[in-house]
């Protein structure tokens, strides 16, 4: 009996070591409202012992969501960051959810080669598309609107010069009048 409570003792309460490799991923979970944010980051922490490599891919939505890069090594305390781009240029107005999945392994084939991950949550809003204001569109706008000041300026000289002339451009002159002289 006392074979048997040593036994148990050495087997179960005594802490046995078990490594295995971790991660640790910030921030826990990404909203992308679109059209105005179309990418995001995620910083990748090696919180194990020992170098592993990182795997990171989206659940769903594979062709629209692009990760840069989707594949890292980390050393022990390193972090890496990973950049998710989203293109949802043909989808309707509405919500999008899926998942993206970190999953990392040892790089050594020697360790305890279990597999550790997690999945964070990407929620993406598709909104109105509107016209954005460019720097080319502003320089053409501010140069149209000085040549139509321009043109209006110029016309108003036209007709005032035309004053002195009996006929007009629109037909008779209504506004002619007899020029003052200054000795008068």
């Amino acid at each position: 009996m006392r074979f048997f409570g040593i036994l148990f003792l050495v087997l179960f309460l005594l802490p046995l070591n078990a490594k295995a490799v971790g991660v640790s991923v910030n921030p826990s979970d990404l909203d992308i409202i679109l059209p105005s944010v179309t990418n995001s980051h995620l910083n990748i922490k090696n919180i194990s012992t020992e170098p592993i490599a990182v795997s990171v891919y989206s659940d769903d939505f594979s062709e629209q969501i692009t990760i840069v890069p989707n594949e890292l090594r980390l050393l022990p305390d390193e972090i890496g960051q990973v950049k998710v781009i989203t293109n949802f240029d043909n989808q309707a107005k509405g919500v999008k959810k899926t998942n993206i999945s970190v999953v990392a392994k040892a790089v050594n084939k020697r360790s305890f080669n279990a597999a550790s991950g997690l999945k964070i949550p990407l929620t993406i809003h598709i909104g109105e598309k509107y016209w954005h204001w460019t720097a080319a569109t502003v320089f053409g706008t501010f140069f149209v609107g000085l040549l139509l000041i321009g043109f209006t300026i110029e016309l108003i000289f036209l007709i005032l010069r035309s004053r002195h002339k009996k006929r007009h451009i629109f037909g008779h002159n209504f506004l002619h009048h007899h020029k003052k002289r200054w000795w008068k």
